[in-house]
């Protein structure tokens, strides 16, 4: 909860100088839950994390509206959020049929109230979205655009390769010029020689048990904040960091309270 309010307050507090021309695009890239992946008996029972999501969530996205004058909440699910029962590895059928579509259906109808935030869910596995006349296209990074293993390796030249290939059939004012994901658990940014930008996204916690069994122990956990100008689809960035100081700091419950059980 306290990373979570860490995040929503600093991108709260982002310009605020430009605050009455400003949108605000809040993209949830899915792996919005742990899910029961690598073993049945490690995670928080599944109702729980997904009331919890929610819990969490709500609260981020309500404070977020009282301070842009529009917020547009923008989903697409991951690999953790689907449903073992259909998917036990790789969802490459209708990937939305996932208990994160579930979440973000329930964040939809938890806010309907606010007439300044939209929760948009789209049926594909991924989404694109304009920004001043460019195109952006976001997916989770497991399926889609695949840039590599989490926490391990992003093939710049693969992920170019990929970009070229999904931008082949499109016109030239069509292609997509900002490619964001999650999944890789590592945030970076790069420009292509294609011209571009790759943007991949952190994570909010630390690595867990099943993440040391592979050799990763250790991340700088964060989101990824960029601003969008006319020109610009990728302008003035920062990466907003959550550590160990977070988790000790009491009043960000004053922005989003924990989740403590039904």
């Amino acid at each position: 909860a306290r990373r979570i309010a860490a995040v929503t307050s600093q991108a709260a507090e982002y310009k605020p100088q430009y605050r009455d021309e400003t949108h605000l695009v809040v993209h949830l890239a899915g792996d919005i839950i742990q899910n029961t992946l690598h073993d049945q008996r490690d995670g928080t029972p599944l109702a729980q994390q997904t009331a919890a999501a929610i819990h969490l969530l709500t609260q981020s996205l309500a404070y977020l509206a009282t301070r842009f004058p529009k917020v547009i909440v923008k989903t697409t699910p991951g690999n953790h959020g689907r449903f073992l029962s259909r998917h036990k590895e790789r969802a490459v059928h209708q990937k939305w049929d996932s208990l994160e579509t579930v979440i973000y259906f329930a964040l939809k109808q938890a806010l309907a109230h606010l007439p300044n935030i939209t929760v948009e869910i789209d049926y594909r596995p991924y989404y694109l979205y304009d920004s001043f006349g460019a195109c952006g296209m976001v997916t989770h990074g497991d399926t889609v655009i695949r840039p590599g293993y989490p926490g391990s390796a992003i093939n710049v030249a693969g992920v170019r390769n990929q970009i070229n290939e999904f931008n082949a059939p499109l016109s030239h004012d069509e292609r997509v010029g900002l490619f964001a994901v999650g999944h890789v658990h590592t945030a970076s940014v790069v420009h292509m020689g294609n011209r571009a930008v790759f943007v991949s996204n952190g994570a909010l916690i630390p690595p867990d048990s099943f993440a040391g069994s592979i050799g990763i122990h250790d991340a700088t956990c964060g989101q990824q904040l960029w601003e969008a100008v006319p020109g610009r689809i990728f302008g003035d960035h920062r990466f907003l960091v959550v550590d160990e100081y977070t988790d000790k700091d009491a009043d960000l419950e004053k922005i989003v309270k924990p989740f403590l059980g039904f």
